[in-house]
């Protein structure tokens, strides 16, 4: 018995696969929100002695007070004074009244006691993202033997 081994003949023939190919591209959505600074000067200012209207006004009412309630206790005081009988003369509580006149200091700087009142508020960044990918159209993968 022999045993004849022959070339198998087998022909196979290949073709690359056709392939549509489509490329998504990657998207992206980016929102900011500024960032706020807010510096305020005026306290500053106010210890320097450039107040504004409304400190000023403040500052004059608080000193017209002060100084209403110092006349009301000096005239209490005179008239207290006036209605002894052995008191003192109406020249004489006169010239008490007369010996102490009311000053005013005035204060000039030219650097402020107060730091400026400074605030922020920290911008945002939205980021939205949608993936590329590619996409298989058709395919057609062609094989014979």
């Amino acid at each position: 018995m022999m045993l004849r081994v022959t070339k198998p003949d087998v022909k196979v023939d290949i073709k690359p696969p056709r392939m549509d190919l489509k490329l998504v591209p990657a998207e992206m959505n980016m929102h900011t929100t500024s960032a706020e600074i807010s510096i305020d000067l005026q306290p500053s200012f106010n210890t320097m002695g450039l107040q504004d209207i409304e400190s000023l006004s403040e500052e004059f009412g608080a000193e017209a007070k002060q100084a209403a309630m110092e006349g009301i206790e000096r005239r209490v005081s005179e008239g207290e004074s006036l209605a002894k009988p052995h008191g003192p003369s109406i020249g004489q509580v006169m010239s008490n009244a007369a010996t102490h006149p009311r000053e005013k200091q005035l204060v000039v700087a030219a650097t402020p006691s107060v730091p400026p009142a400074i605030s922020a508020t920290l911008g945002k960044v939205e980021v939205q993202v949608v993936p590329g990918r590619v996409a298989v159209i058709n395919t057609n993968l062609d094989v014979s033997i």
